[in-house]
C-alpha cells in the first residue's frame, strides 16, 4: 500500500515505513530463525534387523512411495516406528480356556489320587489290625490240650468249646497236671470288640463252662475298628486203623473300621493244635 501526500507540493508517494517493533522497554525483537534446511548428502540413521525379523517382508515405510526419511537404508526399522504386536481378543479367550481345562484335568486327577492313597491306606490298616488279631487267636489256640502228663485222660485232652460266636479250650500253663482256674482260656466276640478269657475265677469252685461267665480281657477298641464277624469251624476225621480222630479248627474273623464302614475285610485261617489227637 503506497501512502501519497495530502499537503500541496506533496504529491509524490512513497512506500509506507513502518516504525519497527518495540519491546515494553523499547528493546528491539531479533529477527526470525531461518528455516531448517538439512545439510546436503544427510540421510537417517540406520537400524539393522534382529534375527528373528529377518525372514519377515518389507514394512509399511519400506514400500514404494513412502517418504526418504521413513525408510531405513538397510531395510531394517526404528524401534519407534515398530508397530506394536499383541494378542488379540480371540486368541486370548482360546488361551484362557485352554488353561482352565488344563487346570480342571490336573485337579481331578490330584483329587483322585489322594482318594486312592486314602482309600489304600485305610486297607491297610485295616487289614493290619485283622492280621495281628488273628496271629494272637492262632498262637493261643494252638496250645490247646497241651500238657505235660502222657496219660489218656488229662483233663486238658477235652474236646473244644464251641458257641455262636465264642470257643472255650483249656491247657496246662505251669507243668503241673492240674486244670486250675487261670487255665481255662476262649476268644468271643461281644458289641464289635474281640475278648480273651484268661480266668475262671468269678465262678467260684465251679468251673466255667459256658460264654457268659469268666473274666474276659478287651483285644481291640471298637471305636477304630470294629469286629463284625467271628465264627470258630472245628473239623476232625478218623485216623487210618481206628487209632483216633484227628482235629482242627478254621477261624473266621470279619471287621471294619468304625469311621468308614465300606471298608470291610475277611481273613481265615485253618491249625491245628499239637495235642489234638483224641482217643476212640
Amino acid at each position: 500500500m503506497r501512502r501519497c501526500g495530502l499537503f500541496p507540493g506533496r504529491a509524490q508517494c512513497r512506500p509506507e515505513q513502518r516504525p519497527a517493533a518495540r519491546g515494553a522497554a523499547g528493546h528491539q525483537f531479533p529477527p526470525p530463525p531461518p528455516a531448517f534446511r538439512p545439510p546436503a548428502g544427510w540421510r537417517p540413521p540406520r537400524y539393522d534387523l534382529p534375527a528373528g525379523r529377518a525372514h519377515r517382508g518389507p514394512h509399511r515405510h519400506q514400500q514404494p512411495g513412502a517418504h526418504p526419511g521413513l525408510r531405513p537404508q538397510t531395510g531394517g526399522l526404528s524401534p519407534v516406528l515398530r508397530p506394536a504386536r499383541g494378542f488379540t481378543l480371540v486368541e486370548l479367550l482360546v488361551a484362557l480356556a485352554l488353561g482352565v481345562s488344563l487346570l480342571a484335568v490336573l485337579l481331578h486327577l490330584f483329587v483322585t489320587l489322594s482318594e486312592t492313597n486314602a482309600r489304600l491306606l485305610r486297607r491297610q490298616q485295616l487289614h493290619a489290625a485283622l492280621q495281628d488279631l488273628m496271629a494272637l487267636m492262632a498262637r493261643d489256640l494252638r496250645r490247646a490240650g497241651f500238657t505235660t502228663l502222657a496219660a489218656p485222660g488229662t483233663p486238658f485232652a477235652g474236646p473244644l468249646t464251641r458257641g455262636p460266636h465264642c470257643i472255650l479250650y483249656r491247657y496246662d500253663m505251669d507243668g503241673d497236671g492240674r486244670l486250675d482256674p487261670d487255665e481255662r482260656a476262649g476268644f468271643k466276640l461281644e458289641d464289635g470288640a474281640l475278648l480273651a478269657k484268661r480266668s475262671d475265677r468269678d465262678c467260684g469252685t465251679t468251673p466255667c463252662a459256658g460264654c457268659a461267665t469268666g473274666r474276659w480281657w478287651r483285644l481291640n477298641d471298637p471305636e477304630r475298628v470294629r469286629i463284625t464277624g467271628l465264627r470258630f469251624q472245628e473239623t476232625s476225621r478218623m485216623l487210618p486203623g481206628n487209632g483216633g480222630r484227628l482235629r482242627g479248627v478254621e477261624i473266621i474273623l470279619q471287621g471294619t473300621l468304625r469311621r468308614f464302614p465300606q471298608e470291610r475285610q475277611t481273613l481265615r485261617t485253618f491249625l491245628l493244635p499239637p495235642n489234638n489227637l483224641t482217643p476212640p
